[in-house]
């Protein structure tokens, strides 16, 4: 398992690059592309991790699956990440990629919890607020989780807003039990 800064750093300097060549679109797709080739054929990660196959060859059979994508950028990070032996890595990687640039573009990831489906009003309501709020185009997931009873959780970048009713009453209960 790769350690989370390590993905971190290969994806920031795979950022920088695309940025610098104007490629981050492009790349962002075929990395996309790539990992889920790489997630529907096993055999693919099983013929790059093999410790008996020569670099060159493993380099060739990468050049076999990316016909059709002349992205030298991609190669050669690819190649990178296969003399590093990080390419077991490669999906963290990506993931990684793909949010730094959904952030280059202004996007933000938000799910919003709540224990009874948004009406439009209020999601578009949301929606307005969080965008106000965070200065980022959002792209809202929902989540039903009839345990919370009323309100809303909202997570985003790792943080999270806990405004439910469930939270709530645990929060009570607390300073009841601490006062007695």
């Amino acid at each position: 398992m790769m350690d989370q800064r390590a993905a971190g750093r290969y994806a920031r300097a795979l950022l920088g690059l695309a940025l610098e060549r104007s490629e981050l679109d492009s790349l962002d797709a075929a990395l996309l592309q790539l990992r889920e080739l790489v997630d529907k054929n096993p055999a693919i990660m099983h013929v790059i991790l093999n410790s008996t196959i020569q670099e060159n060859e493993k380099d060739a059979f990468l050049n076999k699956i990316l016909i059709g994508n002349d992205s030298k950028l991609l190669g050669n990070f690819l190649k990178l990440l296969i003399k590093k032996r990080r390419f077991q890595d490669f999906a963290a990687i990506q993931e990684r990629f793909h949010k730094l640039v959904e952030k280059e573009k202004g996007l933000l990831e938000v799910t919003a919890i709540s224990a009874v489906p948004l009406s439009a009003g209020s999601e578009e309501k949301l929606i307005a607020m969080l965008t106000r709020k965070l200065k980022a185009t959002i792209r809202l997931s929902r989540k039903v989780d009839k345990r919370l009873i009323g309100g809303i959780i909202i997570r985003f970048e790792g943080r999270e807003i806990d405004a439910s009713f469930k939270s709530a009453l645990t929060e009570l209960r607390q300073r009841l039990v601490a006062i007695s």
